[in-house]
């Protein structure tokens, strides 16, 4: 018998099951063809459970190709794209690119694709210098009520034409902002949102949060650039009820201190001060954690800031500076033994100010007496820097000591070293030990950002 597929021998089989007695040998012979095809086990699965195996599959980077889910699901046979047509959850993302707003059928494929989603909570992303902007947003607008999350990377006539007809978005939690090309400041405020009485966070990227009229009271979140310390200053009074923010920052200045007494979160990123500290100008006494990256920890500020602001700080993620040779017990330290740090994160520490910190740590139960999670970063091998080999074998007998509960200091639950290059599991220091305290369920990561190898 020739090659058949399986939809013609099924039909097969249901048509000879009605025949006459002299074509019954062959029903046997198809229907024993048919008993003997095997099918992937995904292809029994209950919906409901291809349905979730699906939502594991979507890309976290989404965009509307026909090789990625979900678009890929609907081509694979009839069953499966029943399931991925009625799984709402995976049509809730929709992106637009400056490639697919030209297609002559562009409102249809918006319409079919939110049609999808069934009403649920919107994530929308508009990126790319568009030509036609109007059919653009004339398309989006009547959608706009179910967006929750906007993001926004355009040219300037996208911005001045989404102005025209702003958006009224109730219940719209977290917008992001971006200009094309990146130089782009407008004359006056751009009002793009008429009313989102629900929005709690903003993302303002290569542009400033001036270029934009928003209702800043209401945010709790918020991630910037700021081009000087009254820029920076100016946009935080505008945010009282902040509970996070994130900015980078490169100015000089001299300002008296902001009380922000929401702040929970401080990030602080590409800070190139000119003669400043961002610390020196913000009073923050609900603080708890706070990362500097990309610029040395200056350690007399800090105090300061602590001082001045008796935080109730928890987890602190800083660049250490270089330590000169026996300063092991002074500037840093004080700072240090007051503080409650469950969770601190070192970032490409010196060799000095690694020998520094385990000899403190191992010798003295009130230094971080509260710490529960250590972690350092980005280790390399350079003439000042400690190497996470270096690293590994200054850390094992203080890291021993602190994972043993003993009084006077809490006991640690997490050891984490992540290197630039890959650590060869055979020449790591006190591997053995490592092992140990991991079998006694410590939570221990070496390696490198991708992979452990312990």
């Amino acid at each position: 018998m020739g090659s058949i597929s399986n939809d013609a021998l099924r039909a097969e089989v249901k048509s000879l099951a009605s025949s006459k007695p002299p074509q019954q040998l062959r029903l046997r012979a198809s229907q024993a063809q048919l008993d003997s095809i095997v099918y992937p086990a995904v292809l029994t699965l209950p919906p409901e459970i291809t349905s979730e195996i699906f939502l594991l599959c979507v890309p976290i980077k989404r965009e509307r190709n026909t090789k990625e889910a979900p678009l890929l699901f609907t081509q694979i046979c009839r069953d499966w794209r029943h399931i991925a047509v009625s799984t709402s959850a995976l049509w809730t993302t929709f992106d637009v690119a400056e490639s697919t707003t030209g297609l002559v059928h562009f409102p249809e494929i918006v319409e079919t694709w939110l049609a999808r989603a069934r009403g649920r909570p919107l994530t929308v992303k508009i990126r790319g210098a568009f030509a036609q902007c109007q059919r653009i947003f004339q398309t989006l607008y009547q959608h706009a009520s179910t967006m929750q999350v906007l993001e926004l990377k355009m040219n300037p006539e996208a911005f001045e034409a989404m102005e025209t007809h702003p958006w009224d978005c109730p219940i719209l939690r977290g917008l992001y902002v971006s200009f094309i090309p990146v130089e782009y400041r407008p004359v006056r405020p751009l009002n793009i949102l008429r009313d989102a009485p629900l929005l709690q966070e903003v993302v303002v990227a290569c542009a400033l949060h001036s270029s934009f009229a928003l209702p800043w009271r209401r945010l709790t979140r918020f991630t910037g650039a700021f081009r000087s310390c009254a820029d920076y200053l100016g946009a935080l009074r505008l945010m009282p009820n902040l509970t996070y923010c994130a900015a980078a920052l490169a100015f000089p200045g001299s300002e008296s201190p902001l009380l922000l007494p929401r702040l929970q979160h401080l990030v602080l990123f590409n800070t190139r001060s000119l003669g400043a500290n961002p610390l020196e100008f913000l009073t923050l006494p609900a603080l708890q954690n706070l990362e500097i990256r990309d610029s040395a920890f200056d350690e007399d500020h800090f105090g300061s800031f602590l001082a001045r602001s008796s935080p109730p700080l928890r987890l602190l993620s800083i660049k250490p500076p270089r330590m000169q040779h026996g300063e092991t017990s002074v500037r840093l330290w004080p700072s240090f033994t007051t503080l409650g740090l469950t969770s601190f994160d070192i970032w490409r520490p010196s060799k000095s100010f690694a020998i520094a910190f385990f000899e403190r740590l191992g010798g003295d139960p009130a230094f971080l007496p509260e710490l529960l999670h250590l972690s350092f970063s980005g280790c390399r091998d350079d003439y000042s820097a400690a190497s996470g080999t270096a690293v590994l074998k200054m850390a094992a007998p203080a890291v021993q000591i602190r994972r043993t509960a003993s009084q006077g200091h809490a006991q640690l639950r997490s050891f984490r070293v992540t290197a630039t290059s890959t650590f060869e599991p055979q020449l790591i220091p006190s591997k053995a030990l490592f092992e140990k305290l991991r079998a006694s369920g410590m939570s221990i990561y070496i390696g490198t950002e991708v992979k452990s190898v312990i």
